[in-house]
C-alpha cells in the first residue's frame, strides 16, 4: 500500500510536468554517420570544434576559455555575446541542405496517410493514463525513463504528391498532447523498407497536433527566437494531414534530434544525446534521463559527473560543472527559455529538453516541446510551489538554481538575458512573424479552429509587446530572489493532529489522464487552521490490492486519495479506504463504526515508499454525492484525528471538563448572518452529549486581537443537540459587531481556540446567511433560507457557491476592494434612458468578458440604483447586493478562458459617493443647475453603470443615451448615430480603443457642439461642447487645444484616439478631468496650461493607464511636466529657470515623496509637482535625447494597456543606466527633496 501511495504522489508530479509538453518517447535512435542519413548535408560547413577545456567562468563570445586556475565564478566584467561559443552555431550559419525545402515556413506540406481502418483505430486510441503512470512509478519509482507505449503500423504516405508504401506511422506524446481524434504522429519512411526516404533526403517526420496551442504559432516562433540567440534548434513549419481521406487539420512539423540534426550543428555525431522528461541532475531525478545514442554502452559517467558537481557545494563543484557543461551556451539556452516563457522546459519544470555532448566535449542544451510558450502562468505547475514566478528568471532545476544563487553568476545571467533581449527580441520582426504564421493557420486550419487561433494569436502579440518591459521592470532595482518552496501542505506523518478536508472529484479519476480536471480540494484545515489548497489533487476509484490492506477481509473497496508533491520531491497525502457497498450519496461513515479506514503519510525525496504512516484514530466521512459509474461525482468532507497520542489538552476552562481537548468540547459555530434583520446574529450548536455552560468561553469578531474577546452572558447554557441564536445588538455586546467582510471565533478562557469562521463580502448578504452544510460538520456556504435556532437544511443552499476570495477587489494599494478579479472585461454596451427633470435613469448594461479563472460567481461594482434582473449569456442569473458589490451567480459555472456576457437591468436616481481620495467633492453621476455630468475619477463610475471599476481592466465601449429633445447629450468616444423618435433623441457613442471605466463620461444639458475638423487628414477629429449661453471668451480659450495636441505629438507620437475636445460645464467649479477623447472643465478653469495638462493625459493616463492607483504620479507628474513645457513655450518663458524656482519652493508645499502616498494624498501637490520635478531631474541627468527617448518608449510600450512604476524604472535603466534609476527612486521615495543634478552638456 505504501508503494502505491508513493506512486500516486510521484505520478501527480509527473503529470503536472509532462502534461504541457510535446515530450517524445520514441525508441532510442542509432547515431549513424552523417554521410548516409536523411538530412545530413553533402557539403556542410564544418562547425568550429568545441573547447576541450572549460572553466566555471563563461567565455567571451567567440573565444575558448582555458586556464590552469580554478575560478569559481565568472568575472563581473565579462559580457559574452548571446550567440554563445562557436560550436553553438546560429541557425543562419548552418549550411543549406535539400531538406530545407521541407521546413520552409511558406511551404505548407500536404500529407495524406492511407492506413488500415482497424490499425488507425488502434493507433489513435493508444493512450497513457494517469493509472498507467501510477503502475509504472509504483514498480520503478523514478529509477528509469518512462516506457514507450506506442506501436508502429504500416501505411502508404503521400507528401506533396510523392507517394511511398510501407511507411511506419505511430502516435506520439506523453500526456497533455494526447488525442484520439487528432493524434500527434511520427512517420518513418525507412521503418520497413531500408533506404526509403522522402525526396531522397528525409527518413523521418514529426507532426505535432498543437492542441495545447490554439494559435498554432508558439512552437515555430519560439524556435526562431532560440535559433537567433545562438542555440542549436530544430527547424519547424506546418503541414496539413489527412488520414483515409479525412482531413485532420493543420499540424506543426518539427525536425527531430537525430544524427542529421547533430551533423548540422556539431562537428561529431558520435557523442551522447539525452532527453529529459521529469528529469534533473539530482539523485532523485537522474534516473528518468533517457539516453538516445550509444545506448548499448552502459556508460553514464558524464551524467554522473554533472550530478556529482552539483552535489558539491564548494567552489570546486562549480569548477567541475564548468568542465562537463558548456555554461556559456547554457546561459543563452536558459535566458531564452525565460524570455519566451517556456515554463514547461528545463529551468522551469524539469521537462521538455535534450542535451548533447560530443566525445570529450561539454554538454550543450537543446530546446524542445515549446508549444506552451509566450505566456507565463500565475501558477504554471501547481506541484512545484512556485506560484507567480518572476518574469526574469526560472530556476527550479539544479543547474540554473546553483548558478542563480551564486552572486557573480546571477550577474552574468542577467547580463546575458539583457543582451538577448536587446539583440534578439525585435518586437517589429516578431510581430511580423506572428502575422505570417497566423495567416498560414487561417488559410489551412479547419474552419472550426480558426476563430480560436486568431484570438489566441493576440495573446502572443501581447506577450511580445509587453515582454521587454516586464522583464526589465522585474530586474529593477535588482534581480528578484528565486522563491523558496513553501512548507508541506499536508502534515508530516508520524505526528499527531487533526485534519478537515472538503473535496469533489469523479469516480475513476485515479485512472484519468488528467486528474486535476476531474476535481479539486475545496478547503483544508490542519489543527483548526485554514491552509491553501492550490496544487492538491483528489482522486477516487477502485482500490488497488495495496490499498485494500487497510480493510482486510473486504472484497470490494473504494479509495479516496488526496496528494501533494513539494518542490524538493517530498510527497504528502491522505488515503481513505471505504467498503464499496457503503459508498453512497448522503452516507455518513465513521471510523471505528463503519467499514472505513485510512491515514496520512509522508515520503522523503526520491523514496519509493512512505517513511512513516499515521492512521486515523477517529474520523467521519460525509458524502454529498457518490457513485461507481465512470465520471460520477464523488464529493463530500472528511474530518479526523491521526497519530498515536491525542492533541494537547486545552486546559481547565469552566465550560469543559479538565483535560478535554478543543475537539472534545462539542461547541461549533453553525451559522452567521452578517446582514441580519433587524440585527446581525450567529448560532452555536452543541454536538456533545452534555450541557455546555458558555461562561467558560469567549467570543470575538477579530481572530487576531485577544483584547476584543468578550464573555457570553452569565448563566447561559446550551443543551445537548441544541441550537442557540445570539443577536449582536450593541447594548448587549459592546464593541462587537458583524460586517460584510468579517470573522468570528470562540475560545476557552485560557485562550484555547474552539471554533472559527471568516467570510468575504457577499458571502453573507442581506436576506441570506453563511451556514455549515452538512449541518454542524460541513464547510460554510451561503444559504438562501437562514435557519436560526434550528438545523441547517441542504435545500437552503444557494444555487451556486459564493465567489472565490479573489473575486472582490484587485489588491490595489490604495483601493484594495475596487475592481474585481476572476475575469477580464472586453466590452461595455451601456443603454441609458435619462429623464433630466427628475434625474432618474432606466438602464441596461451588457458586459462582454473572459473568465480568467473557474467561477461559480463573480462580482461587479455598482453603487445604489435598483437592479431588476441579471442574465448571463441570456439565462437568468441569481444576484445579491452588498454595499457597492453586485454578486452574480450564473446558472452554469464559468470555466477559465470562457467568454461570456452579463446583462444588468437597473433604474433609479444615481447617488454620488464620497471618496476620501477625491477631496474636490462627491464623485459619480451629478446633477446641478439643470446639467447632468459625471466625474468618475477614481471610483465614481459605479454610481451609474455596473463595471469592473479599476483602470487595470480596460475595455471598449458603446453608449446609447436617450434624452428629451430639449436636451443635448455628449459622451466619450465618437458619435456614430443620432436618431429621433417622438420627443426623444438617442445618440450612440463608440470607443473602439480600450478605456478605463473612470474615463467613460456622460453629459446632458444645453450644449452647443462646435466642429473644428481634423487636426490633419489622418489625425483626430477636434470638437468641443460649450454651454449654449457661453460668452465668446469660452470658445476662444479652447482654441489653444490644437496647438497643445501638436506640441504633444512632437514629443510622444501621434494622438492615440479618433477624436478630442473639451466640454465646458456651465458651473463655476475649479476642476478639470481628462475623460478619454472629451476632457471636462469648469467654466472658470480654462487656462491654456490646464487644457494642455488634460490633453497630455490622453497619452499618459488614458492610452497608458495605471495598474495601481498608488502609481498616480505616472499620470499627474507626467502631465504636469508636459503642461509646464507647453506653458513655457506658449508664453516664451525660460523653462529651466522656472523649474529651478519651483524646486526651491517645493519643500514648503510638495515635499512628500510621490510614492507611498496615503489615500488622502492621491491628488495632492506632491503627486503633481514633485512628480514633474522627478522627470526634470531625470532629464538633467540623462540629457534631452535620452530623456525624450525614455518618455516616448514609456508611452509606446504600454499604449492601450496599463503600467506601473517598476516598468518605467526598467525603461530608465535600459536607456540611462542604474545611476539614473537610483536618481529617480530618490525623488519618488526619499522624504527630503533631493538636489537637482547638473545638466548634461
Amino acid at each position: 500500500m505504501r508503494r502505491r501511495l508513493a506512486a500516486v504522489l510521484v505520478a501527480a508530479a509527473v503529470f503536472a510536468a509532462a502534461c504541457g509538453g510535446e515530450t517524445d518517447d520514441d525508441g532510442s535512435p542509432t547515431a549513424t554517420p552523417a554521410a548516409v542519413t536523411e538530412d545530413s548535408p553533402t557539403t556542410a560547413a564544418a562547425p568550429q570544434p568545441a573547447p576541450t577545456t572549460t572553466t566555471a567562468a563563461p567565455a567571451e563570445a567567440g573565444t575558448v576559455a582555458a586556464t590552469d586556475a580554478e575560478p569559481t565564478s565568472p568575472p563581473p566584467e565579462s559580457t559574452p555575446e548571446p550567440a554563445g561559443t562557436p560550436a553553438a552555431t546560429p541557425e543562419d550559419d548552418v549550411a543549406a541542405h535539400p531538406s530545407d525545402a521541407y521546413f520552409a515556413l511558406d511551404h505548407v506540406l500536404d500529407i495524406s496517410i492511407e492506413i488500415a481502418v482497424e490499425d488507425w483505430d488502434t493507433l489513435r486510441h493508444q493512450t497513457r493514463t494517469f493509472g498507467d503512470l501510477l503502475a509504472e512509478i509504483e514498480k520503478y519509482g523514478l529509477s528509469q525513463p518512462f516506457a514507450s507505449i506506442y506501436t508502429w503500423f504500416g501505411a502508404t504516405v503521400t507528401v506533396d504528391g510523392e507517394t511511398h508504401a510501407d511507411v511506419g506511422v505511430r502516435k506520439k506524446g506523453f500526456i497533455g498532447s494526447q488525442s484520439d481524434t487528432k493524434p500527434s504522429l511520427k512517420l518513418r519512411f525507412d521503418k520497413y523498407v531500408d533506404g526509403q526516404s522522402l525526396g531522397g533526403v528525409m527518413e523521418r517526420m514529426t507532426l505535432n497536433n498543437g492542441i495545447q496551442d490554439p494559435s498554432m504559432v508558439n512552437t515555430c516562433l519560439s524556435y526562431r527566437v532560440f535559433a537567433a540567440a545562438g542555440n542549436p534548434t530544430p527547424r519547424c513549419n506546418f503541414a496539413t494531414v489527412s488520414v483515409n481521406g479525412r482531413n485532420l487539420g493543420l499540424y506543426v512539423h518539427v525536425e527531430e534530434f537525430k544524427a542529421p540534426f547533430l551533423a548540422r550543428h556539431f562537428e561529431s555525431t558520435e557523442g551522447n544525446l539525452y532527453e529529459g522528461t521529469v528529469s534533473d541532475f539530482t539523485p532523485d531525478y537522474r534516473g528518468t534521463i533517457e539516453k538516445k545514442t550509444n545506448e548499448d554502452a552502459a556508460d553514464w559517467s558524464d551524467i554522473d559527473a554533472v550530478v556529482a558537481a552539483l552535489q558539491d557545494p564548494s567552489p570546486a563543484g562549480l569548477q567541475a560543472l564548468g568542465e562537463i557543461v558548456d555554461l556559456d551556451r547554457f546561459l543563452s539556452f536558459w535566458a531564452t527559455e525565460v524570455l519566451v516563457g517556456h515554463w514547461d522546459g528545463y529551468a522551469g519544470d524539469r521537462n521538455n529538453y535534450w542535451f548533447y555532448r560530443e566525445p570529450d566535449g561539454p554538454f550543450v542544451f537543446l530546446p524542445w516541446g515549446t508549444d506552451d510558450t509566450f505566456h507565463l502562468r500565475d501558477d504554471p505547475n501547481p506541484f512545484d510551489n512556485i506560484s507567480n514566478p518572476p518574469p526574469s528568471v526560472l530556476a527550479l532545476t539544479a543547474i540554473p538554481n546553483r548558478l542563480y544563487n551564486t552572486p557573480d553568476w546571477r550577474i552574468t545571467y542577467v547580463d546575458r538575458l539583457k543582451q538577448i533581449l536587446e539583440v534578439v527580441w525585435d518586437e517589429e520582426e516578431l510581430l511580423a512573424a506572428v502575422d505570417e504564421m497566423a495567416a498560414i493557420v487561417q488559410r489551412h486550419a479547419l474552419p472550426e479552429a480558426r476563430e480560436a487561433a486568431a484570438a489566441d494569436a493576440e495573446r502572443v502579440r501581447k506577450f511580445i509587446l509587453k515582454r521587454r518591459g516586464e522583464i526589465l521592470a522585474d530586474l529593477t532595482p535588482r534581480p528578484p530572489e528565486w522563491p523558496e518552496p513553501e512548507g508541506d501542505v499536508l502534515p508530516g506523518a508520524g505526528l499527531s493532529g487533526s485534519l478537515e478536508v472538503s473535496f469533489e472529484t469523479t469516480w475513476g479519476s485515479n485512472e484519468s489522464p488528467n486528474p486535476p480536471q476531474e476535481g479539486s480540494v475545496i478547503s483544508l484545515l490542519l489543527d483548526g487552521s485554514s491552509e491553501p489548497v492550490e496544487g492538491l489533487i483528489v482522486t477516487a476509484g477502485d482500490a488497488t490490492p495495496a490499498e485494500a490492506v487497510l480493510l482486510p477481509g473486504i472484497a470490494e473497496i473504494a479509495s479516496i486519495v488526496v496528494v501533494k508533491v513539494e518542490d524538493d520531491g517530498s510527497l504528502n497525502g491522505m488515503v481513505l479506504a471505504v467498503a464499496l457497498d457503503e459508498l453512497a450519496a448522503g452516507a455518513t461513515l465513521v471510523i471505528g463504526v463503519d467499514t472505513i479506514a485510512g491515514g496520512i503519510f509522508s515520503i522523503p525525496p526520491g523514496a519509493a515508499a512512505p517513511d512513516t504512516f499515521s492512521s486515523f484514530s477517529d474520523g467521519t466521512l460525509e458524502l454529498s454525492s457518490a457513485g461507481t459509474a465512470p465520471g460520477t461525482s464523488v464529493a463530500g468532507s472528511f474530518s479526523g484525528s491521526y497519530g498515536d497520542s491525542p492533541p494537547p489538552a486545552v486546559g481547565d476552562g469552566e465550560g469543559a471538563a479538565p483535560g478535554t481537548t478543543a475537539g472534545d468540547v462539542g461547541l461549533v459555530i453553525n451559522e452567521v448572518a452578517a446582514k441580519g434583520d433587524p440585527m446581525d446574529w450567529f448560532e452555536l450548536h452543541n454536538t456533545s452529549p452534555d450541557p455546555i455552560a458558555l461562561e467558560g468561553f469567549e467570543v470575538a469578531d477579530d481572530l487576531g486581537d485577544a483584547g476584543k474577546r468578550v464573555a457570553f452572558p452569565a448563566g447561559t447554557v446550551i443543551q445537548p443537540g441544541a441550537y442557540l441564536q445570539f443577536r449582536t445588538d450593541k447594548d448587549g455586546w459592546p464593541g462587537f459587531a458583524l460586517g460584510g467582510d468579517e470573522e468570528l471565533g470562540i475560545w476557552l478562557l485560557d485562550g484555547t481556540p474552539v471554533d472559527r469562521v471568516d467570510w468575504e463580502e457577499g458571502q453573507s448578504p442581506e436576506g441570506r446567511s453563511y451556514a455549515r452544510l452538512p449541518d454542524a460538520t460541513g464547510d460554510f456556504r451561503t444559504v438562501d433560507d437562514p435557519t436560526p435556532g434550528a438545523a441547517n437544511q441542504p435545500s437552503a443552499a444557494a444555487t451556486t457557491t459564493a465567489p472565490t476570495t479573489e473575486s472582490a477587489g484587485m489588491g490595489d494599494s490604495l483601493y484594495p476592494l475596487l475592481g474585481n478579479e476572476g475575469y477580464d472585461v472586453l466590452h461595455y454596451d451601456i443603454d441609458l434612458d435619462v429623464d433630466p427633470a427628475t434625474n432618474t435613469i432606466s438602464a441596461l448594461t451588457t458586459i462582454t468578458a473572459r473568465a480568467t479563472q473557474d467561477m461559480s460567481a463573480f462580482n461587479l461594482d455598482l453603487s445604489g440604483l435598483e437592479v431588476h434582473d441579471v442574465t448571463v449569456d441570456g439565462v437568468t442569473a441569481g444576484f445579491s447586493r452588498a454595499g457597492s458589490e453586485l454578486t452574480v451567480r450564473p446558472e452554469a459555472a464559468l470555466a477559465e478562458g470562457e467568454e461570456f456576457s452579463v446583462s444588468v437591468g437597473y433604474s433609479g436616481s444615481p447617488e454620488p459617493i464620497d471618496d476620501p481620495g477625491a477631496p474636490f467633492g462627491p464623485l459619480g453621476w451629478l446633477s446641478q443647475d439643470g446639467v447632468i455630468y459625471t466625474l468618475n475619477q477614481p471610483s465614481g463610475a459605479m454610481t451609474w453603470f455596473p463595471s469592473n471599476n479599476h483602470p487595470a481592466d480596460k475595455a471598449t465601449f458603446e453608449l446609447r443615451i436617450t434624452v428629451p429633445d430639449s436636451a443635448t447629450a455628449a459622451a466619450t468616444g465618437l458619435l456614430i448615430d443620432e436618431t429621433t423618435a417622438g420627443a426623444h433623441t438617442t445618440t450612440t457613442w463608440r470607443m473602439d480603443d480600450l478605456m478605463a471605466t473612470y474615463l467613460a463620461a456622460v453629459y446632458i444639458g444645453d450644449f452647443e457642439r462646435i466642429e473644428h475638423g481634423r487636426l490633419r487628414p489622418d489625425g483626430p477629429l477636434l470638437r468641443d461642447y460649450i454651454p449654449g449661453d457661453a460668452p465668446p471668451e469660452v470658445a476662444e480659450a479652447l482654441a489653444v487645444t490644437a496647438d497643445a495636441v501638436r506640441f504633444l505629438e512632437e514629443l510622444l507620437g501621434p494622438y492615440p484616439f479618433d477624436a478630442y475636445g473639451t466640454l465646458v460645464l456651465p458651473i463655476p467649479i475649479e476642476l478639470a478631468l481628462e475623460n478619454q477623447t472629451l476632457s471636462v472643465h469648469g467654466r472658470d478653469f480654462l487656462d491654456p496650461f490646464i487644457i494642455a495638462h488634460e490633453a497630455a493625459h490622453q497619452w499618459l493616463g488614458n492610452s497608458v493607464a495605471l495598474e495601481d492607483w498608488g502609481d498616480i504620479w505616472l499620470n499627474e507628474g507626467f502631465a504636469t511636466y508636459l503642461h509646464l513645457m507647453f506653458e513655457a513655450e506658449h508664453h516664451g518663458a525660460d523653462f529651466d529657470a522656472g523649474m529651478q524656482q519651483l524646486h526651491a519652493q517645493l519643500p514648503s508645499f510638495a515635499g512628500t515623496p510621490p510614492k507611498g502616498i496615503t489615500l488622502e494624498e492621491l491628488f495632492g501637490p506632491s503627486v503633481y509637482l514633485r512628480g514633474a520635478m522627478t522627470l526634470h531631474a531625470l532629464r538633467l541627468h540623462a540629457g534631452d535625447e535620452t530623456f525624450f527617448a525614455i518618455l516616448r518608449t514609456h508611452y509606446e510600450r504600454s499604449a492601450g494597456d496599463s503600467t506601473n512604476t517598476e516598468e518605467f524604472l526598467g525603461i530608465v535603466d535600459e536607456f540611462a543606466g542604474s545611476e539614473a534609476v537610483a536618481l529617480v527612486e530618490s525623488w519618488l521615495y526619499d522624504e527630503a527633496v533631493p538636489d537637482l543634478p547638473e545638466p548634461q552638456p
